[in-house]
């Protein structure tokens, strides 16, 4: 059966199943799969640059970001990382102003901090989220790997009907498409996994 949209899918998962008392469940399983990609997977696809405004040393990140890979300002070269609470134990409540030096991306309140700030429009280079099924009908990774909506949708299935067998059978089939993904890459920005920050001191 041929998938290439986000009817064919619900339609493939369905069949897979052979339970008709479970089709309201699979746009739910089919959420659950994106959010988990989300979360681990990493490749070109989902890379994006976007340009924001400083409103008091505060950007506002798309409502598709994940992750960072850079952040920048044209005539300035590119910031370096602070945490969060890096952040506030050197510069506190009220950052300074002047030349931007360092960053903090806050994904709690989907904010990027600059420091010092200044009003440089601020460019950066992310991993953005997979387009949603449900809105946007197909995607890339359903056009080019629609084997992973498919084991990534059954895997929860599986949890809901306690069936163990098939947990561990869609989670390995889903874990081998995404080590295929990955490993067509080069280099560990390509990998499984959240970014590592590194601690920056100011000087």
């Amino acid at each position: 059966m041929s998938v290439t949209n986000y009817t064919e899918l619900q339609a493939r998962v369905a069949n897979e199943l052979d339970r008709d008392d479970l089709a309201s469940r699979i746009p739910e399983w089919i959420v659950e799969c994106e959010a988990r990609l989300n979360r681990i997977l990493r490749c070109p696809e989902m890379e994006a640059t976007s340009s924001l405004t400083q409103t008091a040393g505060v950007c506002t990140l798309p409502a598709n970001y994940l992750e960072y890979m850079s952040v920048s300002i044209a005539t300035k070269g590119e910031l370096k990382p602070l945490s969060v609470s890096q952040a506030n134990t050197f510069f506190g409540g009220s950052p300074p102003s002047g030349t931007p030096r360092y960053f903090s991306a806050d994904k709690a309140t989907s904010t990027l901090k600059i420091y010092p700030t200044s009003s440089d429009t601020i460019d950066v280079r992310m991993y953005v989220a997979l387009p949603a099924l449900v809105t946007n009908t197909t995607n890339w990774l359903l056009t080019k790997y629609p084997e992973v909506y498919i084991y990534g949708s059954l895997l929860p299935s599986a949890s809901f009907l306690l069936d163990d067998a098939r947990i561990a059978t869609w989670g390995t089939l889903l874990d081998k498409s995404i080590a295929e993904i990955t490993g067509k890459m080069t280099g560990p920005r390509w990998g499984v996994g959240s970014r590592t920050e590194k601690r920056v001191e100011p000087s």
